[in-house]
């Protein structure tokens, strides 16, 4: 009893911290814009075109600008002011979106103006990303970190659940121009929330030793990837996560799965991926209270490898109970893993690297996706959803649960839940 106590008096307590409330109001309102416009574009270009390869071509030009300025755009987050970074980032990404918005509205939808916003706006978020997860260290107290970042989740989810069927009634009500302004609307409220956050500017990179020569972003960017290389741990993970990533390619296919194989229509598909953001918030609870965080190296892997099985089971069991059922697991587990991750990375990797190490992760992780959006593409058109997803649920478990071979990754980041965790410092050479 008195555990449960404290537990929902630290999460009073971190809406109480107004930087957290702001971060956490902002980022639900953006993802909220973000959901709709993301299922409007799939379900208008899948339904209008019928045309498998169109939602690859969407699905490759958003992950390109991760791949091309990923690792560049840690440096810059580390070099300047983070909270600028995110503002900035929010407000291009308002004006991009406002003005295919008012393009749509006045000519028509077009599929280039599409593409090239896409690809725009997934440019600025490879910088918004990691600036805001390098932030968040700065907001709460390292204790905090993992209650913290399951209640953006949770903020995550609430997002996704509302703007995924409200995505797929804007479009059949109104168009895809209105989700498009929803969503420049969004993304300016979160830069206002981000503008009222009040801390101070960090500079570190900034901050050099008398007489040091000022590093250059190439010399920032390398010392970066030296951290990554000097952790063998985080560089084993780095590298698993790209080959797992390659069998990601389902989350662009749900659509043709819920029409081909459950013959279901738009209203189905958004309450699938509402079921999915439940699970997720769901998940990213249970890592706090279940205190997975104190063994990360070993409930990462585990956890991992078990969202290969909503996959395989929806391949195996396609009707919609089983398919609601799987949604909710594989949100679960997916989860877990990221809450699980990102909170024991926020504590050991110093945070003047902190910026480099998320955006380089993130760069190399996605670097798979694009192969298999391809290489899922071709499964699904020759050999159909089904046994594209069992492919992906079969090679998911294996390529994860293979890391718990390892015992330095086993070994990473295990705590005693009543241990107050230090600030790592590394030599780099």
């Amino acid at each position: 009893m008195p555990k449960n106590k404290k537990r929902a008096v630290s999460i009073a307590s971190l809406f109480r911290n107004r930087n957290f409330a702001l971060l956490w109001t902002g980022s639900l309102t953006s993802y909220t814009g973000f959901f709709v416009v993301t299922i409007a574009f799939d379900w208008y270009i899948y339904t209008t075109t019928g045309q498998t390869l169109l939602l690859t071509l969407l699905g490759i030009v958003e992950f390109i600008p991760t791949l091309s300025l990923g690792i560049v755009a840690g440096a810059l987050v580390d070099r300047y002011d983070r909270r600028r970074v995110m503002i900035l980032s929010d407000v291009i990404r308002a004006l991009a979106l406002g003005a295919l918005a008012l393009y749509v509205l006045c000519y028509g939808f077009n599929l280039y103006f599409l593409l090239g916003t896409v690809f725009l706006t997934s440019a600025i978020g490879t910088f918004f990303g990691p600036a805001s997860n390098a932030l968040l260290p700065r907001l709460v107290v390292k204790d905090d970190l993992t209650q913290a970042n399951g209640l953006l989740t949770v903020g995550t989810t609430i997002a996704q659940f509302i703007g995924n069927p409200l995505g797929g009634l804007l479009i059949t009500l109104v168009g895809v121009g209105a989700g498009l302004a929803y969503n420049s609307v969004t993304y300016a409220v979160s830069a206002i929330c981000i503008t009222l956050l009040a801390i101070p500017a960090s500079r570190a990179l900034a901050q050099k030793e008398p007489g040091e020569k000022p590093s250059s972003i190439w010399r920032d960017t390398g010392e970066g990837l030296r951290y990554i290389r000097s952790q063998p741990p985080l560089l084993l993970m780095t590298v698993v996560s790209m080959i797992a990533n390659f069998f990601s390619f389902y989350n662009l296919y749900m659509v043709i799965y819920t029409t081909r194989v459950l013959g279901m229509g738009a209203a189905i598909f958004g309450i699938l991926l509402g079921v999915l953001a439940i699970g997720a918030g769901i998940g990213g609870i249970l890592v706090h209270h279940l205190r997975l965080d104190t063994d990360p190296g070993l409930w990462i892997p585990l956890t991992w490898g078990m969202t290969g099985l909503p996959l395989i089971s929806l391949a195996l069991l396609p009707y919609l109970p089983f398919a609601l059922a799987s949604m909710l697991a594989l949100g679960v587990f997916n989860s877990v893993v990221n809450v699980t991750f990102l909170s024991t990375v926020q504590r050991v990797v110093p945070d003047r690297l902190l910026g480099r190490y998320l955006a380089t992760d993130q760069s190399l992780v996605f670097a798979m996706i694009p192969a298999g959006i391809v290489g899922g593409g071709f499964l699904v058109l020759h050999f159909g959803v089904g046994p594209a997803f069992l492919i992906a649920g079969v090679g998911t478990a294996l390529v994860a649960w293979s890391l718990l071979l390892n015992p330095g990754v086993r070994e990473w980041g295990r705590r005693r839940s009543t241990d107050s965790v230090p600030d790592v410092k590394v030599t780099l050479g």
